[in-house]
């Protein structure tokens, strides 16, 4: 994950363990849900996600595959 601190702009770069969909949800602090997205997964996965409208502060990131889970934190300044 991909700058951090960022803009609203930042990519999600890895390589699956296994062949279930990707989801990928990010809340804000309060536990806001802002965003969420399932993408189907063919490989390496590598996508450039925009969220140029929400404020700046601190958000987290969770990115899930099958039964892996994986949350990040990013700065949005």
């Amino acid at each position: 994950l991909f700058p951090n601190p960022n803009t609203g702009s930042f990519r999600i770069s890895f390589q699956p363990e296994n062949n279930d969909k990707i989801e990928i949800i990010v809340y804000d602090m309060s536990g806001r849900n802002i965003y969420n997205k399932s993408f189907l997964n063919s490989g390496m996965f590598d996508q450039e996600l925009q969220m140029n409208t929400i404020s700046s502060g601190i958000y987290f990131v969770n990115i899930q595959n099958g039964s892996k889970k994986l949350v990040k934190r990013i700065i949005v300044e």
